[in-house]
């Protein structure tokens, strides 16, 4: 992941706030019900879950929702190959999208 991203998980998801020091560490969100997370990559999907196991998601789920807010719902939404898609890529991409937020507001579309 980018550095400014890394950067801001560490200043925003910080001691005392999303996770207290001890061992083992203790989370503190625990009112987060669920975490929706949706990004883009540069490469296509089989070269993230095939060859790099899929770092990001696995970071994200396990080393920071796992360790700060265990008990939520993760779901990952990753658009790959983002820099050269046909429009109709990322129109389902983005039906993807709202799909994942009426879930999370407790609505349901088709």
């Amino acid at each position: 992941m980018p550095a400014v991203l890394k950067g801001w998980f560490d200043r925003v998801w910080s001691p005392g706030f999303a996770f207290a020091h001890g061992t083992p560490i203790k989370p503190l969100l625990t009112n987060l019900k669920s975490c929706l997370v949706i990004t883009t990559l540069g490469s296509p999907w089989w070269i993230d879950a095939l060859i790099m196991r899929n770092p990001n998601r696995r970071i994200l789920k396990t080393a920071l929702i796992g360790a700060c807010a265990p008990q939520a719902r993760f779901e990952m939404l990753s658009l790959h190959a983002a820099e050269n898609l046909a429009a109709a890529k990322v129109t389902a991409f983005e039906a993807n999208i709202a799909r994942a937020v009426a879930r999370l507001c407790g609505r349901h579309t088709g």
